[in-house]
């Protein structure tokens, strides 16, 4: 027999169940609310101080920036310029916005601004008073929490390394990503630049749908260097060390040596790793005799433990350290669709193009620029076993045939092979710190 009582208590229960819910829902909301005013308010904030950093007076300082890894173009020149900076008066700091990052810089005794909540008004005024900006990679609001150094930068002169030569469409080329989203970073981040830097003269075009600029220069990528000469003590910070001495101790040893280096991938998140086979290939490399270590894109951070627990028998690289000193000593590069396949022609060496998931890539992570395949080098494998095939060709088949090809792509897309990009662009830095300083159009004294 069934109790009313019953029926009466789990009516109220479900109904307070069912406000507690509502509760829930409405302080969610508000927690929204509020955080989105709060964003409004940084942005409302921020304007404001775009006005007064534009009128801001300039001095001869230089902030190099990147929002989460001391590495790439900006790295390297910022160490160029350091070389030079005393001689000609100039200050030069460092901006980025990741803790280890930072800390990695502050211990090696660089000059990088601290973190955010840590600035006095002394740093503000550095940063408003910093004549040029040097980056690599997109420069918006969305790339730093609170956006406050995106603002206060808005009167320096912008001199845009950039991170490569791309495989894939950026920036003014299309505003939809893969999916259908709108790719509003891309589009805010193209320019325009005071200088834009590049490695060759021959694809200026290309560059100038992709970006606008006032100035262009082939000066090179100063992450080159260190692919024709060894790195300074300098220039080895944030190099993963455990991995370029086995690097070194292997080709002592007259090992063959393999470098795997594939960009990142936006969806699937990690997951995309365990495609690799990872596992079998290292083993397969023991097996033979050669010596492998995985990079990952620093933007695969997230998860890297993980990662490693999985794959025992992989030798991994840091993700958010310095490539390039590793990529000297390697004897093949195996990637993807990452521009470091581009600057490793400068050593004349074989790449193989490891694609297992490339139609998945094309349809789901990035479009592919229209005749990319005409900057391919190297064999393309699909499978391990057609990777393997092509290390084998590599190793054992003489220069190959597509040394030709590699002859040629370099030639065509550097305009200076040697060590001296560097140097070359820490000069283009001075003649921008040497340029008349100009108020915006419309704007008194």
């Amino acid at each position: 027999m069934t109790n009313p009582n019953d029926s009466k208590n789990t009516s109220v229960e479900q109904r307070v169940a069912a406000l507690e819910r509502q509760l829930a829902e409405l302080v969610a909301i508000n927690q929204q609310q509020a955080g989105d005013l709060a964003r409004l308010n940084l942005w409302h904030q921020g304007h404001l101080f775009s006005y007064i950093a534009r009128l801001y007076p300039k001095n001869r300082s230089v902030i190099f920036l990147h929002s989460d890894l001391f590495g790439d173009n900006v790295k390297y020149a910022f160490l160029a310029m350091r070389k030079l900076a005393g001689k000609y008066g100039v200050s030069c700091h460092f901006l980025i916005n990741n803790a280890s990052q930072r800390a990695i810089m502050a211990d090696a005794g660089l000059p990088v601004l601290p973190a955010l909540n840590e600035w006095t008004l002394d740093h503000i005024r550095a940063v408003m008073g910093a004549k040029v900006l040097v980056a690599c990679d997109h420069f918006t609001p969305q790339s730093w929490s609170p956006p406050l150094p995106y603002f206060l930068l808005q009167g320096s002169r912008l001199v845009q390394l950039w991170h490569g030569i791309p495989f894939k469409e950026i920036g003014l080329i299309r505003g939809d990503a893969p999916g259908g989203a709108l790719n509003n970073l891309q589009l805010s981040s193209t320019g325009p630049a005071d200088l834009f830097v590049a490695p060759g003269s021959s694809m200026h075009d290309e560059w100038r749908e992709w970006f606008a600029f006032r100035e262009f220069s082939p000066a090179g990528y100063p992450r080159n260097d260190v692919l024709l000469r060894d790195a300074t003590g300098e220039e080895l910070i944030n190099v993963d060390l455990f991995a370029l001495n086995g690097l070194k101790a292997a080709q002592e040893a007259q090992r063959k040596t393999i470098m795997y280096a594939p960009t990142f991938r936006d969806h699937m998140g990690n997951k995309w790793i365990d495609m690799r086979e990872l596992g079998l290939f290292a083993q397969w490399c023991e097996m033979k005799g050669y010596f492998l270590f995985v990079k990952l894109h620093w933007a695969e951070r997230e998860g890297f433990d993980e990662i490693k627990r999985r794959m025992p028998d992989v030798r991994f690289a840091r993700p958010d350290s310095d490539i390039y000193p590793l990529l000297r000593h390697a004897d093949v590069l195996v990637t993807d669709y990452s521009s470091v396949a581009l600057d490793y022609l400068l050593l004349d060496r074989p790449i193989v193009f490891y694609w297992p998931d490339h139609d998945q890539y094309r349809a789901s992570c990035r479009n592919l620029l229209p005749g990319f395949e005409h900057y391919l080098a190297g064999e393309q494998a699909m499978n391990l076993a057609a990777l393997q095939d092509a290390l084998e060709d590599a190793f054992n088949g003489g220069p190959g045939p597509w040394a030709d090809k590699r002859h040629a792509l370099a030639k065509r897309l550097f305009d200076f092979r040697d060590d001296g990009s560097g140097d070359r662009v820490t000069r283009l830095i001075l003649g921008q710190l040497e340029s008349p300083e100009q108020l915006p159009e419309g704007w008194g004294l």
